[in-house]
This record gives C-alpha cells, structure tokens and sequence, in this order.
C-alpha cells in the first residue's frame, strides 16, 4: 500500500479529521515520490527497465553510442550484449560481430552507425594489400593491386610488390585506412558523420594498428588509384574527385 494512503490511517485519531487526512496523505505522497526515484535509479542501471533517456548514458559508459534512427528496443539489445560486442571473435555470429581489434568488428560497428556496406561501401585498406568489406553481413577478404613503388624490407623497389601505399616507408606495414569507393555525401572532414566515424575506428581499431584516415571518393573510377603515387600525397588521383577525412587528433 502506498505512503499515500497508509499514512493517514496510522496517525492518532486527532489527526484524522480531513486537514490531518489531506496533510498526512501529501506528506504520505511526497514519500512515495522519493521511494520511487531510488526504484528509478537502481532500474536506469539495466537496460531492460531503464527510461528512454537513460539509455544513452548506458551506453555512454559501454562504449557504445546510439545509432542515427536507432529505436529504444534495438539499442536495449545492442546493451545488453555489450561484452558479447566487445569480446566477438572473427566469425560473422549473429549479434556479436568481430569484436575489437578485427576487421568484422569495426565493419560491424560503422554499419550498426548507418555507414553504407558491400562492395562500393567502408573498406578497410591495410598497408600491406590486405582489403576487408562487409558484404551482405559476412566478412569479404582481398587484396589490393601491385604498387610500382612499393619496396620490400630491403629497400628495394621490384615494381610488383601488392599492397596499399600509405606511408614512404613502403615496407611498414602496420597501417590501414578506410576508402568508401562510392559518394558519401554527409561524409566530410569536421561533420558529425567524420566523428562518428573517427570514433568507432580508434575504439575498434588494433591496438598495434596506426589509423591514417579516411578517403570518400567521390568521383572517379574506383579505390584502385594510381599506383604510382601515395595514398596521402593529395585530393586528386587520375579522375577522381576525393574527399580526406583526417583521423581524430
């Protein structure tokens, strides 16, 4: 029975008389307001039980935001498999992903986060040829073209080397970036959409990995640019129109 009404049948029969009902019924209403809030407060905790706007803040402390459009009884689920998200593993499970540190997991995430998917979606490019996409929710592994200018760990240049041209030092391998080989057109250097994105790829990235940034092409005929030059030399490769979205700072 709520404070409410329980109180005033407990007091003394001189405080039952209607100022002593209707005053012990707002003391009484203002107990169960605060015996509420702390059932608020215990129950924000859990996913399943918690206000609308409470759930931001779970996921805030999980690490992961809500999505763009994302319904509350999605985002309820995403939370709570949290550990499931983080901890994956590289096979396409559903509702675990790859987890952290993985090509699936990062694919995952910026897909959960609206980014467009498949083959003319994200790519993940390795320095050393290694490209990975998501395509119609599987991991999709290839690699990239021979570089003309790529050397091998002596130095040398054999003009045959394949691999993704992102540093001078073209035998240094442990860099990636990611290529939309198709417009994105929300996706430019200081939007909302380029921190969105920054922010899953340094969460999600390999520890050991270095992030170079991200390039939307715009125009042009594909992310196999010229292979004579770096990837970060410019804006312009052959025909194509690119976009640089930096890595957060």
């Amino acid at each position: 029975m709520p404070f409410e009404e329980q109180l005033p049948r407990t007091m003394p029969p001189w405080l039952r008389g209607p100022n002593g009902f209707a005053y012990n019924s707002a003391v009484g209403k203002r107990m169960d307001a605060i015996i509420q809030l702390f059932r608020d407060a215990v129950l924000s905790k859990y996913p399943d039980y918690a206000a609308t706007d409470s759930l931001n803040q779970i996921g805030r402390e999980r690490q992961l935001p809500r999505a763009p459009a994302q319904s509350d009884a999605n985002y309820r689920t995403r939370l709570k498999g949290a550990w499931d998200l983080w901890g994956g593993d590289n096979t396409a499970l559903t509702g675990v992903g790859g987890g952290a540190g993985s090509h699936l997991g990062m694919l995952t995430e910026l897909a959960t986060a609206g980014f467009p998917m498949g083959t003319t979606g994200a790519t993940i490019i390795q320095h050393n040829g290694v490209y990975a996409q998501l395509v119609s929710g599987a991991l999709s592994l290839g690699a990239g073209p021979a570089m003309v200018n790529r050397k091998d760990l002596t130095g040398t240049v054999p003009g045959t080397l394949v691999g993704f041209t992102l540093d001078a030092r073209d035998q240094f391998f442990s860099k990636f970036a990611i290529t939309f080989p198709a417009n994105v057109a929300s996706l430019r250097a200081a939007t909302t959409d380029a921190a969105r994105l920054n922010f899953i790829v340094e969460k999600w990235r390999p520890a050991m990995a270095t992030y170079v940034g991200a390039f939307v092409i715009e125009v042009g005929g594909g992310w196999e640019w010229p292979t004579t030059q770096l990837w970060n030399d410019g804006t312009t490769w052959d025909s194509d129109t690119v976009h640089f979205i930096p890595p957060a700072s």
